[in-house]
């Protein structure tokens, strides 16, 4: 009797190597497949809750009753977009594992398509500013009011010029003026 382990291991050889043998494998795991769906998918809908929660415990050190207090200190909302969610994603510093917090499912794949690098963001978001004509000098005059450079008057002043309109004593901050899609100030 062959070990399985070494059985494994000339089967995997086997089907790198001898097309015949693959052919056959595929056809069988095909086969397999339709006649065991229904079990197969049972199986998956009563593993995944449980997955998930030992994955996140495993891969991030975060309990449920961790998570359960980042979601609702955060009110199921998504800090990046501010809608609401039922579930949000694991957000976490790839090289450290750190975890950052909780986004919903689309901020979290868009930071990783970013590699997590804020200059990229930045020029992403200069990129969709001056597409919607607010141009790079009002963005970095919204910049520097977001990081507190400019006091939310000056905000409101510089962009006013930049924009040739009448600067209103108490208008909305500049902070709102980037709200929205190209314009849109909702």
């Amino acid at each position: 009797m062959i070990p399985n382990s070494s059985r494994r291991k000339r089967d995997r050889q086997r089907y790198a190597t001898d097309p015949e043998f693959r052919r056959k494998r595929v056809e069988y795991s095909r086969q397999y497949r339709a006649a065991h769906k229904s079990e197969m998918a049972e199986l998956r809908r009563r593993r995944y809750p449980r997955d998930r929660e030992q994955r996140r415990l495993r891969k991030y050190g975060l309990s449920d009753n961790a998570y359960d207090a980042m979601f609702v200190q955060q009110h199921g909302i998504c800090p990046i977009c501010k809608e609401k969610f039922d579930a949000l994603c694991v957000d976490h510093c790839h090289p450290t594992n750190k975890v950052r917090g909780l986004l919903c499912p689309k901020c979290n794949r868009g930071l990783g398509h970013y590699n997590d690098d804020p200059i990229r963001t930045r020029a992403a978001t200069v990129y969709l500013e001056q597409s919607c004509g607010i141009g790079v000098v009002n963005f970095f005059t919204i910049l520097r009011c977001r990081v507190g450079h400019l006091k939310i008057g000056q905000c409101e002043v510089r962009l006013q010029e930049l924009k040739g309109e009448a600067v209103p004593l108490h208008s909305t901050p500049s902070y709102e003026l980037a709200k929205g899609h190209c314009g849109d100030p909702t």
